[in-house]
């Protein structure tokens, strides 16, 4: 994850940001507290135009409770994100 979208404008404090994500992909995310944004950006800080990917966000309570549950210390290699990963373009994530 970027160090951009880490601090995203759109993440509240007991957040963590998950990805940017299609609506497709939105649905493909297991968390229970995710949520959309509204202004996806790219690793660089840049705005990605159009409306086809969204910012989206989930409890870091619930974050940190999956990473338990998989014993798993680096955020990036959740389960939950292989299927992301794959259709998603590593450039928005």
């Amino acid at each position: 994850m970027s160090q951009f979208n880490e601090n995203h404008p759109e993440k509240k404090s007991d957040e963590t940001f998950i990805t940017n994500a299609s609506l497709n992909n939105f649905n493909r995310i297991i968390f229970k507290t995710k949520r959309r944004g509204l202004v996806a950006y790219m690793i660089t800080g840049d705005p990605i135009g159009g409306n086809m990917f969204f910012p989206v966000f989930a409890s870091s309570k619930e974050v940190e409770k999956e990473m338990k549950n998989q014993n798993c210390t680096d955020f990036n290699k959740l389960d939950v994100f292989e299927e992301i990963k794959k259709t998603t373009s590593r450039l928005i994530l």
